[in-house]
């Protein structure tokens, strides 16, 4: 067995890309997914190559957005 079938066995979540992008736009990084999960950081970023994750990730806050915008205009 390959090493990322090991992976994708113990922690299927890692498997599901909308799962894991979901935690990312939540605000957990690398290390906060692997304590969920059980698993070392190393893990959820070798996922995150998997899903082809690129970082820096991109969140939107629509609060901070607005407030942003109203200073703007």
């Amino acid at each position: 067995m390959a090493r990322h079938e090991v992976w994708q066995k113990l922690y299927p979540q890692l498997m599901d890309k909308e799962w894991l992008m979901t935690q990312i736009r939540a605000g957990l990084g690398s290390r906060k997914i692997a304590a969920v999960l059980g698993c070392g950081d190393k893990t959820v970023r070798k996922a995150y190559k998997y899903h082809n994750i690129k970082r820096p990730f991109a969140t939107v806050n629509n609060s901070d957005m607005n407030k942003t915008l109203d200073k703007i205009q």
